[in-house]
């Protein structure tokens, strides 16, 4: 089977077109491509990785950086692991930061005059 996409005359509509060809012992399977190709090309979905586990995902908003939440869940398992990085993080470099000895130029000079 030999298919190809025809755009009609009205914006954003398209058709799919059989042929019956030499190609027909794979007629399901070009037409499922040529059905998802149709599709891609009717709609402006855009798919980007996931910053966290690095999983493809179909954005919702163009802001969108990890997975989409679940359907019981109030944020991304994603989202929420990263804050939960980022929070442990800043806790550890203010508990590094704190735990260095303080040096106070003002008290030694006091000290030595």
């Amino acid at each position: 089977m030999r298919g190809h996409v025809r755009k009609r005359g009205e914006p954003g509509s398209w058709e799919y077109i059989v042929d019956v060809g030499p190609a027909a012992a794979h007629g399901p399977l070009l037409r499922a491509a040529w059905i998802l190709l149709k599709e891609q090309a009717r709609t402006t979905t855009m798919i980007k990785h996931c910053e966290e586990c690095g999983a493809p995902f179909v954005v919702t908003h163009g802001k969108q950086r990890f997975c989409p939440k679940d359907s019981l869940s109030e944020k991304s398992r994603c989202l929420a692991r990263h804050l939960m990085r980022e929070s442990r993080r800043r806790a550890r470099l203010a508990a590094e930061s704190s735990d260095l000895p303080q040096v106070n130029s003002r008290s030694e000079e006091g000290d030595a005059q």
